[in-house]
């Protein structure tokens, strides 16, 4: 999954800076556009914007999925577990 999240994130990245934003303005960006339903953008755009949306997706996937089934570390030790 780390791997994969970074591939998002680099990707995620990469389209940040064509369009000479930061990450989180991309984000911003997609929102804006998702509320306004996209009316105004050409069918390039549509097709770029489409990506865009799929790549933060799976990265939100992909933060959920780490945080849902991150283990936390235990100080107990097993071989002072007795059974009652």
């Amino acid at each position: 999954v780390a791997k994969t999240k970074k591939d998002v994130e680099e990707q995620i990245a990469y389209y940040a800076n064509l369009g000479g934003m930061s990450t989180l303005e991309l984000r911003r960006g997609v929102q804006e556009i998702m509320e306004s339903k996209g009316d105004n953008l050409t069918n390039r755009q549509k097709n770029m914007f489409s990506e865009v949306r799929v790549a933060l997706g799976l990265k939100d996937y992909l933060d959920n999925m780490e945080r849902m089934y991150q283990t936390t570390p235990t100080t107990e030790n097993p071989a002072n577990i007795l059974n009652k």
